[in-house]
């Protein structure tokens, strides 16, 4: 029990002196609040666990150290007050952002703990760099998908680690802009054939409503004498939405569509147009 109300901080101090698998959860309890540390790596250097408690005379803190793996759990030494060691908080992590459809996924390199385990992770997100909030508090991990973005939003991100003496530095700021994967073009639109002077027939069309999310890289021109039955004529440019069509006959109807092209592949045709030729 403590004779007089007490607010600072308990520090504990453990290490796996004859092994290195040993790992436990320890855990400190003023009445008030709770606080947990994860020992998720070898301690047997020795590690400081800082935990900030609050009583009044008369109270109690409860300290448990609950088994994960290795031997039994252990605390080798506890004081209050002062700063118990030189440990600080954790180094920046560093992090990168890769942008998926509908998702961002994120990831980060484990930093220096300054001294005491890292108990787990802050990470901050906003859609204008330098102005992030809180978004998530996580374990220890090393990745995080955010599944809670807009395709075509662009993201931003920082990630601080957690241990026993507080929040370290927010690693550099990363972003990513999620989007769906590019597709084949739309059709071209108002597609047209006429006689051309002074041979031929004289085609034209407008780009497609879509591009699917790829630049138009070229157009495809099909042919043919019977309605239904074209095949592949020409190619030109992606800037390009005329084409005239001189390897022709005299008086003979001819019946064209178009395609456009991406990356991706090529899209679906156009309305067929037709005309007698020049």
């Amino acid at each position: 029990d403590f004779a007089a109300a007490y607010t600072g901080t308990l520090h504990l101090y453990v290490v796996d002196w004859d092994t290195t698998t040993r790992r436990q959860n320890v855990t400190v309890t003023d009445g008030t609040t709770t606080k947990t540390i994860a020992m998720t790596s070898s301690y047997n250097a020795g590690a400081w666990l800082h935990f900030p408690v609050s009583v009044g005379a008369g109270g109690i803190v409860r300290i448990t150290a609950d088994y994960v793996a290795g031997y039994n759990p252990n605390i080798d030494g506890l004081f209050l007050g002062g700063s118990g060691s030189s440990a600080t908080v954790p180094g920046a992590p560093a992090l990168t952002a890769t942008a998926g459809n509908g998702q961002v996924n994120l990831g980060w390199t484990t930093p220096a703990d300054g001294g005491s385990p890292i108990s787990g992770y802050k990470l901050y997100r906003g859609t204008v760099s330098g102005s992030l909030s809180l978004y998530q508090t996580l374990g220890v991990v090393s990745g995080y998908t955010d599944t809670g973005v807009t395709n075509g939003t662009t993201y931003y991100y920082a990630v601080s680690a957690l241990n026993g003496v507080g929040e370290g530095t927010r690693s550099t700021e990363r972003s990513a802009t999620p989007s769906a994967p590019a597709t084949v073009p739309g059709a071209p639109q108002a597609f047209t054939a006429t006689p051309a002077k002074p041979k031929g027939n004289s085609l034209a069309w407008s780009s497609p409503s879509s591009t699917g999310g790829s630049a138009i890289t070229s157009y495809r021109i099909y042919r043919s004498t019977t309605s239904g039955t074209e095949t592949f004529l020409a190619t030109v440019t992606g800037s390009t939405t005329s084409y005239k069509d001189t390897a022709t006959k005299r008086g003979i109807r001819y019946y064209y569509i178009v395609r456009a092209v991406n990356a991706v592949g090529e899209g679906p045709s156009s309305t067929e147009a037709n005309s007698i030729a020049s």
